[in-house]
This record gives structure tokens, sequence and C-alpha cells, in this order.
């Protein structure tokens, strides 16, 4: 029965790091505007959801926001900074939630935004992808109603 309670708990971590895996790599390729890559980790039918204000439904919106001449103004003077993450998996899918720091420079390295965020994640072909992606910013008026349930599924 140990084994069986080892296998879980190594198969529950392995999964918990490949999906922490998915937004670094999220971070590193927004912060070099890759948008190849970026789209590499969303399934096709994602959907983006910041602040209610902007939202995207698809890898191709998805991909046309990073290579937007707004977004690309915002290079390379940005670093998205994520964690800590809470990661609940049950079969192929899960839910990450966590905080992620935007850093601008110019004078300076500041803080331009912190927000809480439900990454929503489905494994296909062995690997995870990013499904749904909700974020509301701290002091956000949505934010209260979101966090006492944002790391369950369904």
């Amino acid at each position: 029965m140990a084994d069986t309670d080892t296998a879980a708990t190594f198969a529950r971590l392995a999964h918990e790091a490949a999906i922490r895996d998915v937004i670094t790599r999220y971070c590193l390729a927004t912060d070099v505007g890759d948008s190849a890559a970026m789209e590499d980790l969303f399934t096709g039918d994602c959907e983006i959801d910041l602040d209610g204000a902007l939202k995207m439904k698809g890898v191709a919106q998805v991909r046309g926001s990073m290579e937007s001449d707004a977004f690309k103004a915002m290079l390379p003077k940005v670093a998205h900074v994520p964690g800590p993450f809470v990661v609940h998996v049950e079969g192929d899918r899960a839910v990450a939630t966590g905080y992620l720091t935007l850093f601008m420079s110019g004078n300076g390295i500041t803080p331009a935004r912190q927000s809480l965020g439900r990454w929503e994640m489905v494994r296909q072909d062995g690997r995870w992808r990013i499904s749904r992606r909700i974020v509301r910013s701290i002091g956000h008026a949505e934010l209260p109603q979101y966090s006492k349930s944002w790391n369950k599924l369904g």
C-alpha cells in the first residue's frame, strides 16, 4: 500500500511541477515577445479575461495581442514574476491559483501591477496547456468573490 501512496504522491508532484513550469514559460515568453512559444502553451480554444476589461478567445487572439504595436512598445522593459501558486490536479484537468507581479523599467524598476490569477489547464498529448486564464488586479472589486473559490475545478 505504501508503494501506491508513494507513486501517487510522486505523480501529483510531477504534475504540479509541470504546471508551474508552464506558468513560468508563459512569463518568459511574454517578457521577450516570443509569440510562437506563447502559442504553444495554450489550447486552441483558450480564453483569457484580464480584469473583465480585456477578453481574448482562441490562440490566434492571444498571438495577435503579443504581436500588436502596443505590446511590442513594452518590450524589453517588462518582467512578469509569478508565484507562489497553489495547484489542484484532477486527472487531465488542473487549476493553479497564485500571484503575478508585473515590473516595468523606466526610471528604475518598479512594480506596475500585482494580480491574483486562476490558470485552468488541461493535459493534451501528455503536456499541460492553458485553457483559461482569469486575472484580477489587487484592489479589483471582484477579487474577494473570486479568491474564495479560485482553486476549485468546475
